[in-house]
C-alpha cells in the first residue's frame, strides 16, 4: 500500500480499543490501499536519552516504511518527532501527516450534528497544539459533530496546561502526573463538566489511569461514521 498508517505506541499499548477505531476512521477518509505500521517511532528511547537506540528504531522505522507515498500518523507525539527529529538523522521520509488533518480536510465525509445533546469540553494536546500548531483542526471535527463549538479550559490553546501525559513523567514522577491529570480533570468538572474530549494517546491513557472518563477525539469520529 502507498499510504501507510501509523498508529502509535500509547494508542496500540495502552489504548488497543482506540487504536482499532483509528484504522477504521483512517480506511473511511483515506482512498485506496493502507497498510498499518508496525514499528515504532523511537520517541521513548529520545526521551529517555537512549540516542543510540532511538537512531536505530528511526532507520528501521524508515526501512518498514519504504515505498510509501505518504504516511499518516495518528498520535501528535508520532507525528511531531518524524518531522522534526527525523530529519536531522537523515533518514528520507514520504510526505507525513497527522490524521487530524486528514479528517478536518475531508468534513464532507463526516456526519453532521451528530452528538447534539451535553456538554463537551476540549483539552489541546502539549504536543498536538504547541508542538504542531493544529488548535483549528481538531475543534473543526467537534463542530461539525456536535453543531457548535466545543467549550474550553481558561487556558487553552498555546496557553493550555498539560494533563499530565507527556512525555516520560508518568514514568519518573508518576505522582506528580497524577495530581496534574486530577488537577485538569477537576477544572473541567468545576467549568460545568460534561465530555472531556482529548487527542492525544500519552493524554488518553493518563486520565484513564487517573481513573476519568474521558473520550479521545478519534472515537467520536468512529461513533459518528459507524
Amino acid at each position: 500500500a502507498r499510504t501507510v498508517l501509523l498508529i502509535g505506541c500509547s494508542y496500540v499499548r495502552h489504548c488497543p480499543d482506540v487504536a482499532r477505531q483509528i484504522v477504521s476512521v483512517t480506511r473511511h477518509f483515506v482512498d485506496g490501499a493502507l497498510r498499518v505500521a508496525r514499528g515504532c517511532c523511537g520517541l521513548p528511547l529520545l526521551l529517555a536519552g537512549d540516542r543510540q537506540g532511538f537512531e536505530r528504531a528511526a532507520h528501521e522505522l524508515s526501512d518498514e516504511l519504504s515505498g510509501a507515498s505518504r504516511i499518516i500518523v495518528a498520535d501528535p507525539g508520532c507525528a511531531i518527532t518524524l518531522l522534526e527529529q527525523y530529519p536531522s538523522l537523515d533518514v528520507a521520509l514520504p510526505m507525513v501527516q497527522p490524521l487530524v488533518d486528514i479528517i478536518a480536510t475531508r468534513l464532507d465525509r463526516l456526519p453532521s450534528k451528530v452528538f447534539t445533546h451535553g456538554r463537551y469540553r476540549y483539552l489541546d494536546p502539549c504536543q498536538l497544539g504547541r508542538g504542531l500548531g493544529r488548535y483549528d483542526q481538531p475543534r473543526a471535527i467537534l463542530e461539525r459533530l456536535t453543531g457548535r463549538q466545543p467549550e474550553s479550559f481558561v487556558r487553552s490553546r498555546s496557553e493550555a496546561e498539560c494533563s499530565g501525559g507527556g512525555g516520560l513523567l508518568p514514568i519518573t514522577y508518576p505522582e506528580l502526573s497524577q495530581a496534574i491529570a486530577n488537577e485538569r480533570f477537576a477544572e473541567h468538572l468545576d467549568a460545568g463538566g460534561g465530555r472531556l474530549v482529548t487527542a492525544c494517546g500519552g493524554s488518553l491513557h493518563r486520565f484513564r489511569r487517573s481513573g476519568h472518563e474521558v473520550v479521545d477525539l478519534v472515537s467520536l469520529v468512529a461513533d459518528a461514521i459507524a
